[in-house]
Parts: structure tokens; sequence; C-alpha cells
């Protein structure tokens, strides 16, 4: 667990601004981000198992592309001659900050697509609504029929449940696709700095 709060930690450590060295905000983004996931899991958006299925397909796509991204980071050679130049001394030093921190961004966005394969396949597991999961439990354990007051407290515990898968669900989406586009955009600036 320490390690994923470690990788957490690191991916944020990357957020500044490469020509100032300001730190960026991005606390404004994941509040608006969980905003906008709590109007979906309010308002009851319940993906069905086709687009599910679309997007376990596009994360898997895109962590194999991360994991490109990553063996092609490893790959890179190191620079171990003296520099002629301060300029070029300079630019051998930003590749090599890149690069490392490049390797925190790919472990970032692997981690929350292993979380979003995780809650999607955890959406799609969840019983349809014309059936309780108090009905289906008691139909697959061969129990009486269940109460009332079983039934309702089950179901209103699995709408809490389902609401908090969405809101993950949702979450992890957004924070997974905006991670990957500046994982993109910082791998395009060290192809620049090449």
């Amino acid at each position: 667990m320490t390690r994923i709060f470690q990788i957490v930690a690191a991916n944020y450590a990357s957020y500044y601004d490469a020509r100032t060295l300001r730190a960026t905000r991005y606390l404004w983004r994941i509040t608006f981000f969980a905003l906008a996931a709590a109007t979906f899991a309010y308002f009851d958006f319940f993906p069905d198992d086709e687009l599910l299925g679309y997007i376990i397909t596009a994360v898997t796509v895109l962590a194999g592309f991360s994991f490109s991204i990553l063996i092609y980071l490893v790959g890179l050679p190191r620079e171990t001659a003296p520099q002629v130049s301060l300029e070029a001394e300079n630019r051998s030093a930003t590749r090599e900050k890149i690069s490392s921190e490049l390797v925190d961004n790919v472990s970032f966005f692997n981690l929350i697509a292993v979380f979003e394969l995780v809650v999607s396949i955890s959406l799609a597991t969840i019983p349809p609504s014309e059936k309780s999961l108090a009905q289906l439990i008691s139909s697959k354990l061969h129990l009486a029929a269940p109460t009332h007051e079983w039934l309702s407290l089950v179901d209103i515990a699995m709408s809490y449940y389902s609401s908090a898968l969405v809101f993950v669900f949702i979450f992890l989406l957004l924070e997974g696709l905006y991670t990957f586009q500046r994982l993109t955009r910082r791998v395009n600036y060290l192809f620049t700095l090449r």
C-alpha cells in the first residue's frame, strides 16, 4: 500500500511548468472530476455491458501503449560523456529528469488502468435491476423467500454500492484519460529534446 502512495506522490510531484519550474495546480481538476463523477452517480448513470466492454478494451489498449512508452524509456541510452557546451549539458539534464518523471507517470497511469478494470468488472457483475440482489442470493443458496425488510435493506445497500462504484468508475475514467493525454504531451516534449 505504501508503494501505491509513493507512485501517486511521485506522479503529482511532476506537475510543474517546465519553463518556470513552478508547481501547477491539479486540485481544481481533481475536484471537477469528483463533481462530475458525483453527478453521474447521483443521476444513476449505470453503464450497460456493451459500454463497459468498450471501456475495458480502450483502457487495456491505452495501458499497452503506456507499457511501450515504459519500454522505450528503459531502453534510452544514458549519456556519460561530458558535454561540450552548457546548453547541451542542460538539455541532457532535462532529458534525464523528464525520463525519470515519465516512468512515474506511466506507473501512475497503469495503476489507474488496473483500478479502472477492476471497477469495470465489478460494475459488470452487479445483477440487473429487475431482480433484486436479495432475491438472487436467496435463489442461489436455496433459502426461503426473504422478508420484505431484508429485501429493502439489501436493495438499499446495493443501491449505495452501485452508486459508489459508478462514482469511482467515472472518476478513474476521467483521471485516466487526462493522465494519458498528459503522458503523451510529455513524451512528445521529450522527443523534441532529442
